[in-house]
């Protein structure tokens, strides 16, 4: 097809050439305005033809070069498709628009592909995790300290007496005598540490995150102390008070245990006889507090018009939440608190607020170091608490044995 065309374009060239010969022999002397005119206008002519023939040979080149791309090509049905493709578009002139070879679309969920111009919004909240605790704090009587020590005065013992005659001064009675409780608080502390890069670009405030989690996790670890503490390094739990050695004989540091009446579970009798072991004086503030598997092994004891006269249901609704009551009194979970098994002290009963004491010094200090560790600034955090039961009748433990 381009031989023809070149061919044709030849031609007309030469026509053009030789006429334009004719016309300067004719006019030897080439001045006429008219013959100039004409001169001119087939040079224009054969200027154009030449440019046009320039243009055919540049698109003979290129269509070579694709035909040698296709010969290389390994022989496939993609190569086939692309060769037919190429040869009709050149065979329309360009006029025909060619097809799409191949597309390259933007898409999010391919990052080089448009997925890295699409930036996530991040929320302002952050998942927690939620972590079970007691809350005794929230029940047991706090109180300050400017000092590392709590003395209280045990007031636990009474005079002795006698019925006398008329006339007669009787003998000497005994005296009673004043204890003394000492509280000494014990420091938890801990020391996280963030790097300056961490600070300088954060996309939330960390430091304040960390406050709040070093926060949750000392009020955590306390609570457990006031539970289950050994009293030395720490707060002295509720649970590692001994048993009094008589049932109903009161003995100063212990606490009264009693038992449910079967090994490794609650039992109704034995609920009823913890409760009625606390003294009046104590009954209108006492709470239950144990682990809500305790509490959901009482919901299943069966017997006759057991749920009506144990009051298992939950009771009223306070602040949209649905209190919990057992023999007419609150129920509080506590994840310290054992599960039920052979032994276990699986209930505390009492009133909590004159039973137990919690001391705090101070609060929580925080330190920002930033040159103890290169790169980083470490937050040494500390707090001085210290727990202890001030009451030995105000709280009764059920044992299941």
């Amino acid at each position: 097809m381009t031989t023809e065309i070149e061919k044709k374009l030849s031609d007309e060239t030469a026509k053009i050439f030789t006429r334009f010969e004719e016309i300067k022999k004719e006019n030897k002397d080439y001045t006429d305005a008219l013959v100039k005119a004409e001169s001119d206008k087939l040079a224009d002519v054969i200027t154009k033809n030449l440019e046009k023939l320039q243009k055919i040979d540049l698109l003979e080149k290129a269509i070579n070069r694709q035909s040698d791309f296709l010969k290389n090509s390994e022989t496939n049905q993609d190569d086939l498709e692309t060769k037919a493709k190429i040869e009709e578009f050149f065979k329309n002139g360009g006029k025909k628009e060619i097809c799409v070879l191949e597309r390259k679309d933007l898409r999010t969920d391919s990052n080089p592909d448009g997925g890295y111009l699409v930036r996530p919004q991040f929320s302002t909240q952050i998942i927690t995790k939620i972590f079970e605790s007691s809350p005794v704090r929230q029940y047991a009587d706090v109180e300050t300290i400017g000092t590392n020590e709590l003395v209280l005065d045990i007031d636990d013992n009474e005079t002795g007496y006698e019925w006398v005659g008329e006339g007669s001064l009787g003998s000497d009675t005994t005296t009673p005598q004043i204890g003394q409780l000492s509280i000494k608080v014990h420091k938890i502390a801990t020391k996280p540490r963030i790097s300056n890069e961490a600070l300088e670009d954060p996309i939330r405030n960390l430091e304040s995150w960390l406050q709040g989690k070093v926060v949750e996790k000392f009020a955590r670890a306390e609570a457990t102390s006031f539970i289950s503490g050994n009293g030395i390094t720490r707060p002295k739990g509720i649970l590692t008070y001994s048993n009094w050695a008589s049932a109903g004989v009161y003995e100063r540091e212990k606490l009264e245990q009693i038992a449910s009446g079967s090994s490794g579970a609650f039992t109704i009798d034995g609920l009823i006889n913890i409760q009625n072991s606390l003294l009046e004086q104590f009954q209108s503030n006492a709470i239950w507090m144990m682990n809500r598997s305790s509490f959901g092994s009482i919901l299943k004891l069966n017997s006759a018009n057991s749920y009506h006269f144990l009051s298992l249901q939950p009771s009223s609704q306070k602040q949209g939440m649905i209190e919990l009551s057992l023999l007419g009194k609150p129920v509080v979970y506590a994840s310290d608190i054992p599960i039920p098994a052979g032994n276990a002290l699986s209930a505390i009963y009492g009133d909590f607020r004159a039973g137990y004491k919690i001391v705090d010094r101070v609060g929580i200090n925080i330190l920002r170091d930033p040159y103890s560790v290169d790169g980083f600034v470490v937050y040494k955090t500390y707090k001085r608490v210290g727990g202890a039961v001030q009451n030995y009748q105000a709280l009764k433990i059920q044992k299941l044995g």
